[in-house]
């Protein structure tokens, strides 16, 4: 592994730190994947134990640079003393006083570049360090992975009068019967998180050129309470992608972030990338690696989490226009 990582180190270290970040399927984590596997390293581990160790290696491979004396100084200065200690004198020699002098510059001189080195930058001025450190810290762990080109799974609930499909990502589809105006329906996790607990949700988005009559939610929740009209709940932090365009409104239903809009490939179904990264009382939103938000959620600080996905749709032309391939949530 040490070869594999022989590169510029703070530079790769950044890289494979945004891989981490970004998850599996970023520009970051395939460029970082690339250059270790072209290196020859860890040819039987995956991908993210292979970023992983990579990256401890990089964190364990830096050393305190040292400051020593040239070669031959100690001989020549030693000698200086023996020659200065012969000679009679009411006063302290000029050697001794060269060398206390010399030695104390040294030591001054570790001890800067040591402090240097071990210093960590404070977070920003009026930056809250919860928000700092969601915003570099990693989630390794998968806690839930949905592939929703193959199924729903058993980590999802389904919700509201809408019925959804997993067939080739997950995406709305009317039943029939219904007139197919301002239906609503989706999926939300069955297990909680705990409000103190911090976790990374990244949910990657098929559109083909969506129009204004479908749209998708990606939502954060502190109650399962679902209202039957609107199947909003009463305490959400909601990512809102309508075409190719994302908002973000936070748990008291203040928009934070309007009409971000995100690259398409004319005439071609685009794949976009949506983030959220939450703790007790932060949450940061990214779009394609784009920061969109970095604020207050407004989660209710003392109940538990769940995560959720849903689609609004006026009438049934181009009902799958929008659709979720995967959702995957990491937690530390």
């Amino acid at each position: 592994m040490a070869d594999a990582t022989n590169f510029e180190t703070d530079q790769f270290l950044t890289l494979l730190t945004d891989a981490l970040r970004t998850g599996p399927g970023s520009p970051e984590w395939h460029e970082a994947v690339t250059r270790l596997r072209a290196a020859g390293a860890g040819a039987e581990m995956d991908e993210y134990r292979l970023l992983v160790r990579a990256r401890e290696d990089l964190e364990s491979g830096k050393e305190f640079r040292s400051v020593r004396a040239g070669a031959g100084f100690t001989r020549k200065l030693m000698g200086a003393i023996a020659a200065e200690g012969n000679k009679t004198t009411s006063g302290v020699s000029s050697a001794t006083i060269i060398a206390v002098a010399a030695g104390t510059v040294i030591v001054a001189v570790v001890i800067v570049v040591a402090a240097l080195l071990m210093r960590q930058d404070p977070p920003a001025p009026g930056k809250p360090a919860e928000l700092e450190q969601l915003a570099n810290s990693t989630f390794p762990t998968a806690v839930v992975s949905s592939d929703f080109r193959t199924g729903i799974g058993a980590d999802w609930q389904p919700i509201g009068t809408l019925p959804v499909v997993a067939d080739n990502g997950l995406r709305p589809r009317p039943a029939d019967g219904q007139p197919g105006k301002d239906l609503r329906g989706g999926v939300v996790t069955v297990n909680a998180i705990a409000a103190t607990e911090q976790r990374a949700v990244n949910a990657e988005i098929r559109l083909d050129r969506p129009g204004d009559n479908v749209s998708l939610q990606l939502f954060v929740t502190s109650d399962r309470t679902f209202d039957p009209a609107s199947l909003t709940t009463p305490n959400e932090f909601v990512c809102w992608l309508k075409g190719s365009q994302v908002s973000v409104l936070d748990a008291g239903g203040k928009l934070q972030r309007q009409g971000e809009k995100l690259p398409q490939t004319r005439g071609e179904p685009t794949v976009t990338r949506l983030s959220v990264r939450f703790g007790k009382e932060y949450a940061i939103v990214e779009g394609d690696g784009k920061q969109l938000f970095a604020g207050k959620h407004g989660l209710a600080a003392d109940k538990v989490r769940y995560i959720g996905v849903r689609f609004h749709l006026q009438g049934t032309d181009r009902a799958g226009a929008i659709s979720v391939q995967s959702v995957q949530l990491f937690k530390p």
